[in-house]
């Protein structure tokens, strides 16, 4: 993960409005579809297996309604079938939720680490140039927000810890400085498709204020 020159980014960045950024942020908090699909089969794998049960079950009595040794051997192998599926799908959802408790507890330590210089930042004089250090404080919490966005996309990260985090990324967009500086750092692409768009610009383009979009240039419709 490259970052830009502090000294080439603040006389970019200077400006006579610095204060509390106006502009409205939304950042993309719905999930690709097919990562979407998985978390909600994974949360309703019971419901699934029972519906295929009992379709396959029917299916199989369409098929061949005597009750013959073949039709019962076609229901042992729809109920083994579903068994089956069902204690992979436990194994998968337990092995994954080790993997995010791991992640998660990853991010966090990281984040707890620059939390208090993010914070003073955040409440630092809007007039004052960024320092070199308080640069590289916040190039760590980019490289952070990128890499959580990477898990989320590849269906890692719950939605609803992602959206938690999109708050807090909100939280100090909303402060000029900083938003400076991630605008320009995301304009080199370094951050996993990470991406913030403008409520306001995006009003005016015609994109509904109830739409999240950015996932590899495909349009994500999904109420906030």
């Amino acid at each position: 993960m490259s970052a830009t020159n502090p000294s080439d980014q603040h006389s970019e960045c200077r400006s006579d409005s610095f204060g509390p950024a106006q502009a409205r942020d939304r950042v993309q908090t719905s999930c690709h579809a097919l990562v979407c699909l998985k978390h909600w089969y994974i949360r309703n794998h019971i419901l699934v297996a029972a519906l295929l049960l009992v379709v396959g079950l029917y299916l199989a009595t369409l098929i061949n309604p005597e009750k013959t040794t073949e039709r019962w051997q076609v229901f042992g192998g729809i109920v083994a079938g579903v068994l089956s599926l069902t204690y992979f799908i436990q194994k998968q959802k337990l092995e994954e939720l080790n993997l995010f408790k791991e992640i998660f507890a990853g991010f966090n330590a990281r984040y707890d680490k620059m939390n208090e210089a993010l914070n003073r930042i955040l409440t630092g004089d809007p007039n004052i140039e960024l320092s070199k250090s308080e640069c590289d404080t916040l190039y760590n919490y980019f490289n952070l927000c990128g890499e959580e966005y990477l898990y989320f996309s590849l269906g890692y990260i719950y939605p609803e810890v992602w959206r938690a985090w999109c708050n807090g990324m909100k939280i100090f967009r909303r402060n000029s400085r900083i938003k400076c500086e991630w605008d320009k750092e995301l304009e080199t692409g370094s951050y996993y498709g990470l991406n913030f768009i403008d409520e306001k610009k995006a009003e005016q383009d015609g994109e509904s204020p109830t739409c999240d979009i950015m996932m590899t240039g495909t349009k994500v419709l999904a109420a906030t």
